[in-house]
């Protein structure tokens, strides 16, 4: 699998380190593995590591996908719904959906094929039945397609916004407001190739809803719906209004008052149309125990 950069954002960066930013899910020591064995070149030309990066260069990768093989293993799967066509997936944190370049951690995908054997591959050989993504650290519903039809299908409803889903989450200090709205476009941050953040002139249309259920003295919980999906999307939408998620630390604005190794964020409900019965369906999942025994300890 060949990927091209042209470099902007990445000027005066390492050629290694810009690479590990702009490919998704793969890591230092594989990017050099594949600069070393001449994979990555450089305006058509083959380069160092260090390489330092200037405006306009080119760069075509070689992955090499043989590093990643997906076998079937073994894993507990909290399935909220299953049929012929699709199941739905409570995923919990800390769980990556689907292999990366470079990686070799087991990942819900594995487990999907140790559960079955029918499933689309519109995704591609790692990403089995997979029509969309969480976070490593998102808890919740994950909807998982048995054939390309459905996959299809579903897809489609994602791209055309139909498919509604609500989250749960902890932010930082009290947001007075009871209900509100979120309307910013996000874009890579220039300076953190692993953040979103607000781009009002080119970032793609980003709208989130909210509403807050209860507050407590320096943090509130709060109920979020997508009409958008973007990446990062709650997470950079309420460091945005200075209410980041309580442990996020890559959106979090200074030191939190709360010491915690891990954001808040529950994928709780989801609601589309069935490819095959054409109905609506909605699935929920409860919060995840961790999550309601922090809820206890705000409280007190």
């Amino acid at each position: 699998m060949n990927k091209t950069f042209l470099i902007k954002n990445e000027v005066g960066m390492r050629l290694d380190k810009a690479l590990t930013l702009l490919i998704k899910d793969v890591s230092r020591s594989y990017i050099q593995k594949l600069i070393n064995e001449n994979l990555v070149l450089v305006n058509n030309e083959i380069t160092k590591a260090n390489y330092v990066l200037k405006a306009n260069d080119k760069i075509e990768v070689t992955l090499k996908t043989k590093e990643v093989t997906l076998n079937a293993k073994p894993l507990d799967l909290d399935i909220i719904y299953e049929d012929e066509y699709l199941l739905v997936v409570n995923k919990p944190s800390g769980l990556v959906v689907h292999p990366g370049a470079g990686k070799h951690q087991i990942t819900l995908a594995h487990a999907l094929l140790h559960h079955s054997q029918n499933l689309s591959s519109l995704g591609g050989p790692f990403r089995p039945g997979i029509v969309h993504r969480l976070d490593k650290e998102t808890s919740g519903l994950i909807i998982v397609a048995k054939n390309d039809f459905v996959h299809e299908k579903l897809a489609k409803q994602f791209k055309a916004r139909s498919v509604e889903r609500v989250y749960h989450t902890l932010v930082q200090s009290i947001i007075f407001e009871d209900e509100g709205q979120i309307i910013a476009s996000l874009s890579r941050d220039q300076n953190n190739r692993l953040k979103q953040s607000v781009n009002v002139k080119d970032g793609k249309e980003a709208i989130t809803f909210f509403k807050v259920l209860e507050r407590f003295s320096q943090a509130s919980h709060v109920q979020a719906f997508l009409k958008t999906g973007r990446t990062h999307q709650i997470r950079a939408h309420f460091a945005y209004i200075n209410h980041p998620l309580i442990g996020d630390k890559l959106y979090e604005k200074g030191p939190s008052v709360y010491r915690v190794d891990k954001f808040y964020l529950h994928a709780s409900s989801l609601s589309f149309i069935h490819p095959i019965s054409l109905k609506e369906v909605t699935f929920n999942a409860p919060l995840p125990d961790d999550f309601v025994y922090f809820l206890k300890e705000l409280s007190n």
